[in-house]
Protein backbone atom coordinates (compact mmCIF):
# COMPACT_ATOMS: atom_id res chain seq x y z
CA UNK A 1 0.00 0.00 0.00
CA UNK A 2 1.58 3.69 -0.95
CA UNK A 3 0.97 6.68 0.84
CA UNK A 4 0.56 9.99 -1.90
CA UNK A 5 -0.26 13.27 -1.39
CA UNK A 6 -3.36 14.44 -3.54
CA UNK A 7 -0.76 16.93 -5.54
CA UNK A 8 1.25 14.04 -6.18
CA UNK A 9 -1.50 12.05 -7.66
CA UNK A 10 -2.30 15.34 -10.14
CA UNK A 11 1.24 15.34 -11.73
CA UNK A 12 0.42 11.80 -12.25
CA UNK A 13 -1.56 11.55 -14.88
CA UNK A 14 -2.01 7.31 -14.29
CA UNK A 15 -3.35 8.19 -11.25
CA UNK A 16 -6.26 10.14 -12.27
CA UNK A 17 -8.69 7.40 -11.60
CA UNK A 18 -7.64 7.29 -8.24
CA UNK A 19 -8.05 11.10 -7.72
CA UNK A 20 -11.81 10.68 -9.24
CA UNK A 21 -12.60 8.47 -6.31
CA UNK A 22 -11.27 10.50 -3.76
CA UNK A 23 -12.91 13.53 -5.10
CA UNK A 24 -16.05 10.96 -5.21
CA UNK A 25 -15.58 9.84 -1.71
CA UNK A 26 -15.58 13.35 -0.70
CA UNK A 27 -18.71 14.74 -2.07
CA UNK A 28 -20.71 11.86 -0.78
CA UNK A 29 -21.86 10.07 -4.32
CA UNK A 30 -23.97 7.00 -4.38
CA UNK A 31 -21.85 4.04 -3.06
CA UNK A 32 -18.21 5.41 -2.94
CA UNK A 33 -18.95 7.97 -0.25
CA UNK A 34 -21.80 6.39 1.47
CA UNK A 35 -19.53 4.88 4.01
CA UNK A 36 -17.47 7.48 4.78
CA UNK A 37 -20.09 10.00 5.63
CA UNK A 38 -21.81 7.86 7.51
CA UNK A 39 -18.69 6.73 9.70
CA UNK A 40 -18.35 10.45 10.02
CA UNK A 41 -20.78 11.46 11.10
CA UNK A 42 -21.19 14.05 8.11
CA UNK A 43 -23.97 16.54 6.74
CA UNK A 44 -21.28 18.34 4.14
CA UNK A 45 -18.46 17.21 1.92
CA UNK A 46 -15.09 17.83 4.02
CA UNK A 47 -12.24 16.33 1.23
CA UNK A 48 -13.30 17.29 -1.96
CA UNK A 49 -10.61 17.83 -4.61
CA UNK A 50 -11.72 21.49 -5.25
CA UNK A 51 -11.97 22.41 -1.07
CA UNK A 52 -8.70 20.66 -0.75
CA UNK A 53 -7.00 22.87 -3.29
CA UNK A 54 -9.33 26.18 -2.58
CA UNK A 55 -8.09 25.63 1.19
CA UNK A 56 -4.63 25.08 0.54
CA UNK A 57 -4.28 21.54 2.70
CA UNK A 58 -2.41 18.72 2.64
CA UNK A 59 -4.54 15.35 1.91
CA UNK A 60 -2.79 12.30 2.56
CA UNK A 61 -4.06 8.87 0.37
CA UNK A 62 -3.67 5.79 0.87
CA UNK A 63 -4.17 3.26 -2.18
CA UNK A 64 -2.61 0.28 -3.93
CA UNK A 65 -2.36 0.88 -8.10
CA UNK A 66 -5.86 1.45 -8.75
CA UNK A 67 -8.27 2.04 -5.19
CA UNK A 68 -8.08 4.97 -2.46
CA UNK A 69 -8.55 3.16 0.64
CA UNK A 70 -7.64 5.71 3.34
CA UNK A 71 -7.18 9.63 3.47
CA UNK A 72 -5.96 11.82 5.35
CA UNK A 73 -6.11 15.81 5.68
CA UNK A 74 -3.95 18.20 7.27
CA UNK A 75 -3.71 21.84 7.46
CA UNK A 76 -3.01 24.32 9.15
CA UNK A 77 -5.79 26.56 11.69
CA UNK A 78 -5.40 29.47 13.71
CA UNK A 79 -6.97 28.30 17.50
CA UNK A 80 -7.96 30.22 20.50
CA UNK A 81 -6.65 27.31 23.14
CA UNK A 82 -9.21 27.65 26.69
CA UNK A 83 -6.72 27.21 29.45
CA UNK A 84 -6.75 25.22 32.18
CA UNK A 85 -6.90 27.95 34.98
CA UNK A 86 -8.40 30.37 32.35
CA UNK A 87 -6.78 32.63 29.78
CA UNK A 88 -6.57 31.88 26.43
CA UNK A 89 -3.42 31.14 23.68
CA UNK A 90 -3.52 32.03 20.26
CA UNK A 91 -1.84 29.01 18.46
CA UNK A 92 -1.63 27.97 14.99
CA UNK A 93 -0.80 24.31 14.86
CA UNK A 94 -0.66 21.94 12.05
CA UNK A 95 -4.52 19.80 12.26
CA UNK A 96 -5.80 16.72 11.89
CA UNK A 97 -8.73 17.99 9.96
CA UNK A 98 -10.07 14.78 8.36
CA UNK A 99 -9.25 10.96 8.84
CA UNK A 100 -10.22 7.89 7.16
CA UNK A 101 -9.85 4.28 6.43
CA UNK A 102 -12.63 2.46 4.43
CA UNK A 103 -14.17 -0.36 7.09
CA UNK A 104 -12.77 -3.22 4.99
CA UNK A 105 -9.15 -2.34 5.87
CA UNK A 106 -9.72 -1.07 9.26
CA UNK A 107 -7.85 -2.72 11.61
CA UNK A 108 -4.81 -4.20 9.41
CA UNK A 109 -2.37 -1.37 10.06
CA UNK A 110 -3.44 0.83 7.43
CA UNK A 111 -4.96 3.94 9.65
CA UNK A 112 -1.03 3.54 11.11
CA UNK A 113 0.37 3.96 7.86
CA UNK A 114 -1.19 6.69 6.68
CA UNK A 115 -0.56 8.13 9.74
CA UNK A 116 2.50 7.89 10.58
CA UNK A 117 3.41 8.64 6.84
CA UNK A 118 2.06 12.20 7.06
CA UNK A 119 4.22 12.42 10.53
CA UNK A 120 7.05 11.82 8.62
CA UNK A 121 6.46 14.02 5.74
CA UNK A 122 5.63 16.91 8.02
CA UNK A 123 8.11 16.74 10.79
CA UNK A 124 5.78 16.44 13.37
CA UNK A 125 5.24 13.83 16.46
CA UNK A 126 1.49 13.06 17.10
CA UNK A 127 1.13 14.84 20.27
CA UNK A 128 2.57 18.56 18.54
CA UNK A 129 -0.90 18.24 16.10
CA UNK A 130 -4.41 19.59 17.00
CA UNK A 131 -7.66 17.53 16.33
CA UNK A 132 -10.70 19.10 14.68
CA UNK A 133 -13.48 17.20 15.96
CA UNK A 134 -12.35 13.58 16.61
CA UNK A 135 -14.68 10.95 16.27
CA UNK A 136 -14.86 8.37 18.72
CA UNK A 137 -12.61 5.98 16.79
CA UNK A 138 -9.66 8.49 16.60
CA UNK A 139 -9.82 8.63 20.55
CA UNK A 140 -8.70 4.98 21.09
CA UNK A 141 -6.09 5.23 18.01
CA UNK A 142 -4.26 7.65 19.33
CA UNK A 143 -4.29 6.29 22.65
CA UNK A 144 -2.88 2.98 21.74
CA UNK A 145 -0.37 4.00 18.90
CA UNK A 146 0.81 7.52 20.72
CA UNK A 147 -0.04 7.23 23.96
CA UNK A 148 -2.34 10.46 23.77
CA UNK A 149 -4.93 10.82 26.67
CA UNK A 150 -5.16 14.14 28.38
CA UNK A 151 -6.77 17.13 27.14
CA UNK A 152 -8.72 20.03 28.27
CA UNK A 153 -12.22 20.17 26.31
CA UNK A 154 -11.93 22.70 24.15
CA UNK A 155 -15.44 24.89 23.06
CA UNK A 156 -14.57 25.04 19.20
CA UNK A 157 -14.34 21.04 19.50
CA UNK A 158 -10.89 20.91 18.41
CA UNK A 159 -8.44 18.46 20.79
CA UNK A 160 -4.89 19.54 21.67
CA UNK A 161 -3.44 17.37 23.97
CA UNK A 162 -1.61 18.32 26.89
CA UNK A 163 1.27 17.01 25.36
CA UNK A 164 1.91 19.76 23.17
CA UNK A 165 2.51 21.96 26.37
CA UNK A 166 4.97 20.04 27.59
CA UNK A 167 7.16 19.09 24.54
Amino acid sequence: MEVSTLQDLLRDPTKKHIVDTVDALGLGSAEVGANYHDAQHLKAPLTSVALVLEQQHTLYIAHDTTVPWGVLKVGRKHLFYSKPRGGFIEMDPLCVLDFYVHPDRQRHGLGLHLFTSMLERESVAPHQLAYDRPSPKLFPFLRKHFKLDSYVPQSNRFVVYDAYFSA
